[in-house]
């Protein structure tokens, strides 16, 4: 297959210091299709929540989360879509110290996304 008729290739957005949160990418058109496959970190802070939103900017305080997941305190974590979670508007992560909501973090991850978009 000619590499120039592929769509979509796969991506990876990577923290390159400790962060509070990372805008993976925001959708650029109405018709594509980002699909998230893997989220690696390290968390070097207290116990707090990772979470994942559909946002092509920084999520809103307050705002519901698509996937949540606790991170404890100087352990790794990672999720994994094995089709990949789709996403419409953008994919934005973040640390929280609550889980359902969302309610900003030190910048104490670490974060690597695997993404195709």
């Amino acid at each position: 297959m000619n590499p120039s008729s592929i769509p979509y290739s796969n991506k990876t957005s990577t923290t390159t210091a400790a962060a509070a949160s990372l805008l993976v990418t925001p959708s650029t058109t109405t018709n594509q299709h980002l699909r998230c496959f893997d989220i690696v970190g390290y968390n070097n802070g207290a116990d707090q929540y990772i979470q994942v939103h559909d946002s092509a900017a920084a999520a809103a305080e307050g705002a519901v989360p698509l996937a949540v997941l606790l991170a404890p305190a100087g352990y790794q974590f990672s999720w994994s879509w094995t089709a990949g979670r789709l996403f419409a508007n953008g994919i934005y992560v973040c640390n929280s110290s609550t889980d359902v909501t969302k309610t900003i973090g030190s910048a104490d991850c670490l974060f690597d996304i695997n993404y195709r978009g």
